[in-house]
Parts: C-alpha cells; sequence; structure tokens
C-alpha cells in the first residue's frame, strides 16, 4: 500500500493535494473563498457509490474557472472518485469546491494565482415526502443577475439564495422562486425550474440568470425521446398560472414535482403524469450509468 493510499485509507476529505481528516482543520485564514466568495463548487449525485455524470460537472466547473482565471487540478476525476470511496458511500452527494486560494488583503487576487480544491463525500437520501406528495413554492423578493459578470456560474455566494429559501419556508413554503432582474422566473433557490403549459415544456435560459443545469440536461434528454422538446427562454412569472405541472431539479433532489405556488394549486395540486415521465426517464439513467 502506498503512502498516499494510507492517508485515503485513514481520511475523509481531500483538500489542496492532500488527504484530511473531515474535521480536520485546513482553510488558511487568508482564503478568498471563505472570506469573499472568490470560488465555485459543484455537487455531485453519488448513487450505488458512484458520481453521476461527474464528466459534466467537470466541465462545468472547468468553463467557470477559465472564466475566472482559476486552474483545477487535472486529476479531479479520480480524486472525486476515491473521496467517495473513503467515505464508503452508496447513495449521497460529492462536494467539489475551487476557491481562488490565499492573496493579499483586499480585492486583488493573487499573481500568480493557486487555487484550493476541497472535495468531501457525504450520505444523503431525498425525503421521500417530496416525491409522494410534491412540493410547494412561494415567489419571493430573491433576484439573481442575468446579464453580470458571473451571471450562469455556480459560485460560492449564496447568501441571496439562502435569505429567499429561508423567507418562503416562513410563509410555510418548501421553497421559493427566484426572478431575475427584469422580473423573470430564474429557477428555485437551489434548483432548477421546469414548466408544463400548452403542450409545452419550458425553463429559464442561462441568459435569464439560470444555471446550466446538469440534472436539467438529463431531463432535457429524456423529453426529446419522449418527443416533447424543451424550450429555453424568458419564464414571466404569470405563466405559472397558466403551468398545467412544474418540476424542480437538482443533483440531489433528483426531479422533484410542485403542488402548490403560493396558496394556489398547480393542476390537480398531485404529482402529474409529465413529471412521472420525465422522472422515470431520469432514474432509468441514473441505473444505467451508476452500474458496475
Amino acid at each position: 500500500m502506498s503512502g498516499q493510499e494510507r492517508e485515503r485509507d485513514s481520511a475523509r476529505a481531500w483538500f489542496d493535494g492532500r488527504w484530511l481528516a473531515a474535521d480536520a482543520p485546513a482553510i488558511p485564514l487568508t482564503d478568498r473563498g471563505f472570506l469573499l466568495g472568490d470560488g465555485l463548487f459543484e455537487t455531485v449525485r453519488v448513487w450505488r457509490g458512484r458520481p453521476f455524470r461527474l464528466e459534466s460537472h467537470l466541465a462545468r466547473l472547468g468553463r467557470g474557472a477559465d472564466l475566472l482565471g482559476m486552474p483545477v487540478p487535472r486529476d479531479l476525476d479520480s480524486v472525486a472518485r476515491a473521496v467517495v470511496d473513503a467515505n464508503q458511500v452508496g447513495e449521497g452527494g460529492l462536494r467539489i469546491t475551487v476557491s481562488r486560494g490565499s492573496g493579499p488583503p483586499g480585492l486583488s487576487p493573487p499573481d500568480p494565482p493557486r487555487p484550493a480544491v476541497l472535495v468531501t463525500a457525504y450520505p444523503y437520501r431525498p425525503d421521500p415526502r417530496w416525491i409522494r406528495d410534491g412540493l410547494s413554492v412561494r415567489v419571493g423578493r430573491g433576484r439573481v443577475a442575468h446579464s453580470g459578470l458571473t451571471s450562469g456560474l455556480k459560485g460560492l455566494g449564496y447568501a441571496e439564495r439562502i435569505q429567499a429559501w429561508k423567507e418562503a419556508r416562513g410563509q410555510g413554503a418548501d421553497d421559493a422562486l427566484l426572478r431575475n432582474g427584469r422580473g423573470d422566473l430564474v429557477g428555485a433557490s437551489a434548483a432548477n425550474l421546469i414548466l408544463v403549459t400548452g403542450g409545452a415544456i419550458r425553463t429559464p435560459s442561462p441568459e435569464c440568470g439560470a444555471l446550466a443545469g446538469i440534472t436539467l440536461g438529463v431531463v432535457s434528454e429524456v423529453a426529446e425521446e419522449l418527443e416533447m422538446p424543451v424550450k429555453r427562454g424568458p419564464c414571466p412569472v404569470p405563466i405559472l398560472t397558466d403551468a398545467q405541472e412544474v418540476v424542480l431539479t437538482s443533483s440531489l433532489r433528483g426531479v422533484v414535482p410542485v403542488v402548490a405556488v403560493g396558496e394556489r394549486p398547480v393542476g390537480r395540486g398531485r404529482p402529474g403524469a409529465v413529471w412521472k415521465l420525465l422522472r422515470d426517464g431520469y432514474r432509468s439513467r441514473l441505473e444505467k450509468e451508476t452500474r458496475g
């Protein structure tokens, strides 16, 4: 057994090129991700001990890192799988966090950049109530930029989304729907949004401020096979009134039905037929692509 393998077997997290215990102090006091939210992250679903669509997540991370000028290690694929194995996660989540690293005080980034990468994995199982009963959401005050320099990146700064979620929960809902500066829908606090209306499937596009979701991409593949192509573009709030079904997609939740927006039921107030088709197709891909 190599020295690195021995380190991995006694540790649970990978940070800045070395194996650590999950609760070990590791992040420097000058780290820009901690101080300024200067970084990116990816959350990957783990099923049967295998990360689902890891390559797609790493590609999105790479695109964001290129835009921010932050190099990332080339061996993240093998590191991520090793962290899942070290934590013996069968069903759960994998998180890859990239900070710009330490730098001088102020906004000036370090030159040359030396990003710090943290990889962790953990057990997680979605609440079965979400599938059985569906979720309720509210259109809150939360806003997401649709035309900023970092619009569409999966950045570390989630304060706006967290506050929107807290506000919705305080009003008795499960989640919040956020809007962009034009007032159009962007998505939920940590999920993409799908609307089924007039026989069509619609979702906010990246140009509206929506994240290019990995799970949304899987669902889009399913929809196209079912000859229900997904139309991406602006989704004004009033479209919620006409929607026969509303669906949220995210890596950890999967494909979840929404049965109420505020006090108004969506459709018949229960999970719909299109949602079931999309979820079944997603689940089929999840099972197939993680089969040993």
